[in-house]
């Protein structure tokens, strides 16, 4: 009997950050649109920003949803 191929691994997760359809890829830092962006407290000029959270193409949560087909 032939021996069984091994199967390759994906470059990145199935389910990641990268292929979700509410990551958005910026150059500054890609970010989750999941959720409501978190009032976020800067020190540095004593103000508040909502932010959405920063995430990177290869990270996975439990909120993952495919891409949609536009």
């Amino acid at each position: 009997m032939a021996p069984r191929k091994k199967k390759e691994a994906p470059a990145e997760p199935l389910h990641s950050c990268g292929n979700c359809r509410h990551f958005h890829e910026r150059k500054e830092a890609s970010r989750c649109r999941r959720f409501p962006p978190k009032v976020v407290y800067d020190l540095t000029e004593r103000t508040s920003v909502s932010e959405f959270p920063i995430v990177t193409v290869d990270e996975v949560c439990g909120e993952w949803a495919p891409k949609l087909n536009s």
